[in-house]
């Protein structure tokens, strides 16, 4: 018998297609003593994701910078997750949804930042493929005055939480996405078709004239700004109405979408900036990341300057990141578009970074060319 395996088997002009997923999740917990005394960073050694031979080359590790500085200059503590990736393959993808929070002394998790990291290709990242996540805690002043329930015994608890999940996809060749790997439920079926149907609906969202019926316990339960708005003395709460100008209709029927069902329907249909800046918003923080994936993807030498702009702005660091690596890769073309030119006259700070990543990447290019020479 042939042991030969196709990955995709074609009988009679039909065609069968093949994915491997796999997800792993996991809470780790770091227990950092004598904190008040501590100046400088700390590191623990890089961990494997799985154990099994696919995925043994995924690596991560976290760091915690106790007093570092903001971009006010105020000393604050940071945390970076970092992933690794040994033997990349374009074909393999992986995303790591990421949470860093404090532990309280009566195990409450406060201030809690997160964001996903995506792996597209190594070459894309200009320190050759470590991607990572960074974000600011809270200000260490604030941290030293809470010191009873943040820092009990002069020890910082970090709850780091991590999603891992590999996807490796046989593409069709008619090139038509199969959902397989997020298939609608009933539960979202369902919701989706209250909101259509507009029963029971006790709120009303009004963009471009546009009216949205909704139902306050759903839009609650899902964003906590509609929960804010909707539990104190406004005068949406009042009315049950509330009038959106920042957001037009088109991104409303898609936002509002995902708040019933979990799920976009569409990207083409909306600009994902819009609807990027909307999940901010409503800190629908699941919507964010998604449309942060979609970005990704589109990152290009010609919007470069203007992705980086706005990963900058709404904190999306795994965004940010790959804007740096193509802007590094394609500095000259990027220096003539637009968004460059608005760059330099808007954000110095920034423009500040985009030649540190530059400056990384020349010195591992050379690098890399005096070793194979």
């Amino acid at each position: 018998m042939d042991d030969h395996h196709d990955d995709n088997i074609q009988v009679d002009g039909c065609s069968l297609s093949f994915i491997t997923s796999k997800s792993e999740r996991l809470i780790f917990t770091w227990p950092i003593r004598g904190f008040s005394e501590l100046t400088t960073s700390m590191s623990t050694p890089f961990f494997n994701f799985m154990e099994e031979e696919l995925t043994d080359s995924v690596k991560w590790k976290v760091k915690l910078i106790p007093m570092d500085v903001d971009g006010q200059g105020n000393s604050v503590v940071t945390a970076q997750v970092f992933i690794g990736h040994k033997d990349a393959d374009p074909a393999q993808g992986f995303k790591v949804t990421i949470s860093i929070a404090i532990r309280t002394v009566d195990s409450q998790e406060v201030y809690k930042v997160g964001s996903s990291i995506y792996y597209l290709a190594r070459e894309r990242y200009p320190d050759g493929g470590t991607p990572s996540y960074k974000a600011t805690l809270l200000p260490w002043q604030e941290l030293i005055d809470n010191n009873s329930s943040l820092l009990p015994n002069n020890i910082l608890t970090l709850v780091v939480k991590l999603r891992y999940s590999f996807t490796e996809v046989c593409v069709r060749e008619d090139g038509i996405k199969d959902d397989f790997l997020n298939p609608p439920t009933s539960l979202s079926n369902d919701l989706g078709e209250a909101l259509k149907m507009a029963d029971f609906t006790d709120m009303t969202i009004v963009c471009d004239q546009k009216e949205f019926h909704c139902h306050k316990f759903i839009l609650a339960a899902r964003s906590e700004v509609f929960a804010a708005m909707l539990r104190h003395e406004f005068l949406e709460k009042q009315n049950s109405r509330v009038d959106v100008k920042e957001i037009d209709s088109e991104t409303m029927e898609l936002l509002l979408n995902y708040i019933y069902t979990g799920q976009v329907q569409d990207f083409n249909r909306v600009s994902v900036v819009d609807l990027f800046k909307a999940a901010d918003r409503y800190r629908l923080d699941d919507l964010k990341h998604l449309c942060e994936e979609e970005l990704i993807e589109r990152v290009e030498a010609s919007n470069a300057a203007d992705i980086l702009s706005l990963a900058h702005k709404y904190n999306a660091q795994p965004l940010k990141s790959f804007s740096l690596a193509m802007i590094s890769r394609n500095v000259e073309e990027v220096m003539r578009s637009p968004g460059w030119k608005e760059l330099i006259q808007s954000d110095q700070t920034l423009l500040m970074e985009a030649f540190d990543s530059l400056a990384r990447y020349n010195t591992e290019l050379k690098n890399k060319l005096e070793k194979n020479a």
